[in-house]
């Protein structure tokens, strides 16, 4: 289902999470249960490293627009708004795993935001450069422990010559620094809003 679709039927139907698609072993209050942060959260010092093909505007370029304008900013906070905070429910027969996936979505990370939150990050990331990524942070045995928004601009998908996705790559530039993270395909959730096989985008 694309972003529109969520968008058209956010007035009619909640959003759902199957319990099933998530692993949860313990509550995410458990301080020695944390999972280990790989990515670089957007900082106000930080620019951007991709460069996109078959584009005419940059990334920051794109980030200007959405500031400035005054048709496509309230356009896309709308937007965000309305889907970002739509009500969700967890159904499923397995009661403790509700409960489990429940906890989980309303405290999904150490900055203790609601999902909400970091669903509006990443929407606005699709909207804005139409590339959103959350980051799935897991433990040291490779259990899902945390989920984070990361800046979809820094981040470009890898893959090989025959088009299978091998990775991501995160680049950001932090006071003159540059840094730099490899994902694997499984350590990344990348959306874009208008894929094409003009590249890895």
């Amino acid at each position: 289902m694309g972003l529109l679709d969520i968008f058209n039927r956010t007035k009619f139907q909640k959003k759902v999470v199957e319990p099933s698609s998530i692993s949860i072993q313990k509550e995410m209050s458990d301080p020695e249960d944390t999972g280990v942060v790989r990515g670089y959260d957007r900082f106000p010092s930080t620019t951007t490293f991709a460069v996109r093909r078959y584009v005419q505007l940059s990334w920051e370029e794109l980030r200007r627009i959405y500031i400035q304008s005054s048709a496509v900013r309230p356009a896309v906070d709308s937007i965000v708004r309305q889907v970002s905070l739509t009500p969700w429910v967890v159904v499923g027969e397995d009661e403790k795993k509700r409960d489990e996936v429940e906890r989980f979505f309303n405290n999904p990370n150490r900055n203790k935001e609601r999902f909400s939150e970091l669903l509006a990050k990443v929407l606005k990331d699709i909207l804005i450069y139409d590339a959103g990524a959350i980051e799935k942070v897991k433990s040291l045995d490779g259990k899902l422990r945390e989920i984070y928004a990361r800046d979809g601009s820094t981040i470009k998908p890898i893959s090989d010559e025959y088009g299978l996705l091998r990775g991501y790559e995160q680049e950001v530039y932090i006071q003159a620094a540059r840094r730099k993270v490899i994902f694997e395909p499984d350590e990344l959730i990348y959306l874009s809003l208008y894929p094409s096989s003009e590249g890895p985008w």
